[in-house]
């Protein structure tokens, strides 16, 4: 009995622990977007400002398509960045837990065999 309580405990824990990392990732996801219309909206409003001879020197349908690409694209470097970062976050703290918990010289072996391999990346 004491076992199963201690394993639902656990269970709950980690249940706890992915629901606030859901809510984060959602709290995250509106953040990138309200950013992107942000940049949307600047890059509108300086549209805008120009002069109507430099405005119909372009084309309003190229200068928005411009715009909703510039918009795309941000969105998705910060999601890339935020997801690369969140991974190696969690890989090098599974890393020094494991090190940690099995024998404290692995931990500069891990982290001198991230820098070698980063290095190697990069």
């Amino acid at each position: 009995m004491d076992i199963l309580l201690r394993c639902l405990r656990r269970l709950g824990w980690w249940v706890g622990l992915s629901l606030v990392l859901a809510g984060l990732a959602q709290v995250l996801t509106l953040v990138v977007q309200r950013f992107g219309m942000q940049v949307f909206n600047d890059g509108l409003r300086q549209t805008l400002r120009l002069l109507y001879q430099e405005f119909e020197d372009r084309s309003s349908g190229e200068t928005l398509g411009l715009l909703q690409k510039v918009r795309t694209d941000t969105e998705r470097f910060i999601h890339s960045f935020v997801n690369i970062l969140f991974s190696s976050a969690v890989g090098i703290g599974f890393l020094v837990w494991y090190g940690i918990t099995k024998h404290s010289l692995l931990i500069p072996v891990f982290l001198s065999g991230i820098l070698v391999l980063g290095g190697l990346g990069g």
